[in-house]
């Protein structure tokens, strides 16, 4: 127990930037978990744990500043059901090697993504 103290700071860090940014902290808790030893398939599972907890705290506060566009996120959330379902079968097939590979490249598209975006912003 005590030697799991880091997972406090490591949920707070995420849960914060999780919110702000809306991505749940499992593109902090993932990758630390793995490093840290825990299978692939685990540091994801609990990650996704743990980014329940954060969706339900920021949907009550972005609610309260009146922040949520409910039919949008009403026909996400209908819509990605099937796909989580799915999701969590097929990551009990996928080899921690081939989870790694998946991982690092959804992390290097994101930070394209966010760097051109940032750069298309500016102008």
């Amino acid at each position: 127990m005590i030697e799991e103290l880091w997972l406090i700071p490591l949920g707070f860090v995420a849960g914060v930037l999780g919110s702000m940014i809306g991505l749940g902290g499992g593109i902090i808790v993932v990758p630390v978990l793995t490093f840290a030893g825990f299978t692939p398939t685990l540091a994801a599972s609990n990650s996704l744990f743990a980014a329940f907890s954060n969706a339900i705290a920021s949907t009550i506060s972005y609610s309260r500043q009146k922040r949520i566009e409910y039919s949008i996120g009403l026909k996400l959330g209908l819509l990605s059901i099937p796909g989580t379902i799915l999701g969590a079968y097929i990551s009990s097939d996928v080899t921690p090697g081939i989870f790694k590979i998946l991982f690092g490249l959804v992390l290097i598209f994101s930070s394209i993504y966010i760097f051109l975006k940032r750069r298309i912003e500016s102008r």
